[in-house]
């Protein structure tokens, strides 16, 4: 599984930084940051649940 981001649509919530932590992170310009593209298995479900709470949809998810 893979991270994706749409950084235009991005408009830096933070709920991405505070459901999967290992995965995302935020700047001091409050830019999301992806700390790791593919996740663990175990990190899986966190980013499923990132991609889902995104107020905006600027996160996916695809195999890969």
């Amino acid at each position: 599984m893979k991270v994706g981001v749409d950084r235009d649509k991005c408009i830096g919530s933070g709920m991405c930084t505070t459901i999967a932590p290992a995965l995302f992170d935020m700047d001091d310009d409050g830019v999301l940051v992806v700390v790791k593209e593919t996740p663990a298995t175990h990190e899986e479900r966190s980013l499923l649940d990132a991609v889902a709470c995104c107020p905006v949809n600027a996160l996916s998810s695809s195999d890969g």
